[in-house]
């Protein structure tokens, strides 16, 4: 049976993502799913920036302005209907074209949502209170202590997600990362992401000049007509709940306009965060061509053989990966090789002062970089950036191709981590050491030339693209998912 492929074009909002998607079913004689929470609600036009008539002509698009803002929808809503309407489309098509902004709802039609025990209400509106009364901060505060891993991975400036967070913990006693699955949801169909992506201050400029578009089209009058619905949920949204504050007299009009434009940036913020966890998405420039694109497409489309990155798609990963962390990672990946081309993928590992990472065959390996070619006390560990070997790979079942052992989302480069630098890895210490580390003729054959020559380029030497090595200063027990905290 011929496979079938959902695309997903994401980004942050105003950077362009309606038109692409437009380009791109026109070109795979497809439709359109909409997974903009905003855009669902046909009382709301100007605010959510729908597709035009004209756009929407072009193209059928489904999940826009199909309901009120009267119904209570929720994203376990939206997976049950667009895994629906996808079962009804690959029917009639190999390609079907998702496209928009809310991580969250796209997470939930690609992957599944985390089933949670029922909560008690009460600890809701407890939690609603004390927002009201004591701030955001305190929630915050709240969120650390209970759960310090959802702490830093969930948008602590989001309510609704920080109360329901905080309830889940309370609720349970339990931590509300512990609910989360690692296992994705059996769905029908392969997933193929394009991210659309420019420098911050672009997005913030497009954002602002959007703002007064919408301005000059009504959406003054818009909100003014939605003003006696205010309390509803689907009105708490950005652009609509300011001019609400303007109505009620809290503040100028003017001041409302730069709270739109302020709080949309911040918006895109947030999505920037959300959508950089995804180490699946294949990053493209705002402005790059819509042909380059398709041909990256075809390319994943081909499932019969590997294809490997070109320098230009290699090089538009560069800005991500440029924003690894430069302290307080994480451990995304370990792996063992017990024999010459041997990988094992593990969840939990032992590093060794004397014997290196237990299950691993550093010491019988051996190494041309030694006299006696015995194993380098100095290349205990290869260590390697996770969002250079996700840009790379791009399936995350080949990160093990490239033979290092510990995969890292932080700066590798000597300004960040000069020689010497010692990392905290779960019980364990690592130093990093002086010994170079370059691709070799397997990375050629496994990712292809360009990739060999994007980890060796000037850029790529300089940020140690291909990894660092390490040895082990202080012997434990480390795991998937660890901090990573430079000592």
């Amino acid at each position: 049976m011929k496979p079938k492929y959902l695309i997903s074009v994401i980004g942050a909002t105003a950077i362009g993502k309606t038109s692409l998607s437009i380009a791109l079913a026109k070109y795979f004689k497809t439709e359109i799913i909409s997974c903009d929470s905003r855009q669902f609600y046909k009382e709301m036009n100007i605010g959510t920036a729908v597709p035009n008539d004209e756009e929407l002509k072009q193209i059928k698009h489904h999940f826009i302005q199909d309901r009120s803002i009267f119904d209570s929808y929720s994203v376990g809503d939206f997976e049950r209907d667009a895994i629906i309407k996808l079962n009804e489309l690959f029917k009639k098509y190999d390609i079907v074209i998702m496209v928009g902004g809310s991580g969250l709802y796209i997470d939930a039609v690609l992957q599944g949502l985390d089933n949670f025990p029922a909560i008690d209400k009460t600890i809701r509106e407890t939690l609603k209170k004390e927002l009201l009364e004591n701030g955001i901060e305190s929630l915050q505060k709240k969120l650390k202590l209970l759960d310090p891993k959802s702490y830093r991975n969930i948008d602590i400036f989001n309510k609704h997600r920080l109360i329901r967070a905080i309830e889940i913990c309370i609720g349970t006693t339990k931590p509300y990362s512990s609910f989360l699955k690692n296992k994705k949801s059996n769905r029908q169909f392969k997933s193929i992401k394009i991210g659309i992506s420019a420098d911050r201050e672009i997005i913030y400029n497009r954002i602002n000049q959007r703002v007064d578009i919408m301005m000059e089209n009504g959406l003054l009058s818009e909100a003014e007509v939605l003003y006696p619905q205010k309390n509803l949920n689907a009105l708490q949204t950005v652009g609509y709940k300011e001019l609400f504050r303007y109505f009620d007299g809290e503040i100028t009009l003017d001041f409302a306009i730069a709270e739109i434009k302020k709080n949309t940036r911040r918006f895109a913020k947030r999505q920037g965060t959300w959508f950089r966890k995804d180490k699946e998405i294949m990053w493209f420039d705002f402005q790059e061509d819509t042909e380059s694109i398709i041909q990256y497409i075809k390319q994943q489309l081909n499932f019969n053989m590997i294809t490997h990155l070109n320098t230009k798609q290699l090089e538009s990963g560069l800005y991500l990966i440029k924003q690894s962390p430069i302290d307080n990672s994480l451990l995304e990946m370990i792996v063992i090789r017990p024999d010459v081309d041997e990988r094992k993928i593990i969840q939990e590992g032992y590093l060794d002062v004397e014997k290196g990472l237990i299950g691993d065959n550093w010491i019988t390996r051996g190494s041309s970089k030694t006299l006696d070619g015995g194993s380098h006390p100095d290349m205990q560990l290869n260590i390697m950036n996770s969002r250079c070997i996700a840009h790379i790979a791009k399936s995350k079942e080949r990160w093990q191709l490239a033979g290092d052992q510990l995969f890292i989302d932080l700066n590798l480069s000597d300004e960040n981590l000069p020689t010497g630098t010692q990392l905290n890895i779960g019980e364990a210490i690592i130093e990093i050491t002086a010994i170079p580390h370059n691709g070799c003729k397997k990375f050629t054959q496994r990712f292809g030339l360009d990739a060999v020559k994007f980890v060796n380029s000037v850029i790529g030497k300089k940020m140690h693209l291909r990894g660092v090595n390490a040895k082990i200063i202080r012997s434990g027990t480390i795991k998937t998912g660890d901090l990573v905290k430079k000592i």
